[in-house]
């Protein structure tokens, strides 16, 4: 994917660009350049689930996400005003393996597989020596809305501040550890990985005539 202008972030085309770059599996190098492109330094992520402070972590963070899941993304609105962007964008999630293997499953499976929500986001923007950098995105997951629209106990609320915290950190550590890990192992698994892939796709050929393309698809994932 092409580098975007961040000067641009604001502009209703350019953001449904980024949010459906940073769900996209690019690579690290890619994705560290959109993020570079486009967040600031002092960039907080919340939603109702984990949040994340800075630009490493958000790359972690969606580094995770991609790695796990296959995410269409279909941004059904953006709408700018000033330093405030409002987005509504429907994730389709589609666990990775389940993907992998999607040419051997029937359809209607994959269907009934992929798990759809909706989030509301919304975006400020801050004026950087560098353009317009995000410097705040908060996120409303429809699912979690009437829960987290009652009135809690303050102590409570506070405490699921904490929860929100101890999660973000959880997915950016797990993350930077499967990285190191892949990077040590990588050169000695995937030959063997390569050719168990192989071996598979050409049992499948021969017992059930299945064109499954373990190996393509995987070499596409892991390169």
């Amino acid at each position: 994917m092409a580098t975007l202008s961040a000067s641009e972030v604001t502009q209703p085309e350019i953001m449904k660009e980024v949010l459906q770059g940073l769900c996209r599996p690019v690579g690290g190098p890619a994705l560290r350049s959109l993020i570079d492109a486009h967040f600031d330094d002092s960039l907080v992520l919340k939603n109702p689930l984990f949040s994340v402070k800075g630009k490493d972590q958000l790359y972690h963070l969606f580094h995770a996400w991609s790695g796990l899941f296959d995410d269409r993304v279909q941004v059904l609105d953006v709408a700018t005003h000033g330093s405030k962007i409002l987005c509504k964008v429907r994730h389709n999630l589609l666990l990775r393996p389940f993907h992998m293997a999607k040419h051997t499953l029937p359809a209607l499976a994959t269907d009934l597989l992929t798990v759809p929500f909706i989030v509301n986001s919304e975006i400020e923007t801050v004026q950087t020596a560098r353009g317009t950098r995000i410097s705040s995105w908060v996120e409303d997951v429809s699912v979690y809305t009437l829960i987290f629209n009652l009135v809690w106990p303050t102590k409570l609320f506070n405490f699921w501040d904490f929860v929100e915290t101890a999660v973000g950190q959880g997915i950016v550590v797990a993350d930077q550890v499967a990285s190191k890990g892949y990077h040590i192992l990588q050169p000695m698994l995937a030959p063997h990985a390569e050719r168990a892939l192989q071996g598979t796709d050409r049992l499948l050929k021969e017992r059930l005539g299945l064109d499954a393309g373990l190996h393509s698809a995987s070499s596409k994932f892991w390169a």
